[in-house]
């Protein structure tokens, strides 16, 4: 597993994309200025797809508060219009538990974000 910052979910997506991704990609991938810049944004994982530029948002359990889901519609919005396809991808659906990966829905997640699918 690579050795980055983040959550477990993180580092299983960091580390799926190393190994099967031939685009080019970032992790932690500020946008419009990052968090330096009022409007700016800072995705989960960038990546270069040949159709359109993917923001892939990894979520958890605390995006169901309120006022994270009203962050994250502003914020969708905001990447949307910029030409981004946001794909928000929940942990719990390639995660069994907090550390077992299951391999088969990881693999058919991903693949379907890269080909456009999500």
């Amino acid at each position: 597993m690579a050795d980055i910052a983040g959550s477990r979910p993180e580092r299983v997506i960091y580390h799926w994309l190393e190994e099967n991704c031939r685009y080019p990609w970032g992790y932690q991938t500020p946008l419009f200025g990052g968090r330096l810049y009022r409007g700016g944004a800072v995705v989960d994982f960038y990546i270069e797809t040949p159709l359109q530029p993917v923001a892939l948002r990894l979520q958890s359990w605390w995006h169901g508060a309120l006022e994270a889901q009203e962050w994250d519609r502003i914020q969708r919005i905001q990447l949307e219009g910029e030409g981004l396809h946001v794909v928000v991808l929940w942990s719990n659906e390639f995660m069994r538990t907090e550390t077992e990966v299951d391999e088969v829905a990881l693999d058919d997640v991903m693949y379907a974000i890269l080909a456009g699918h999500r």
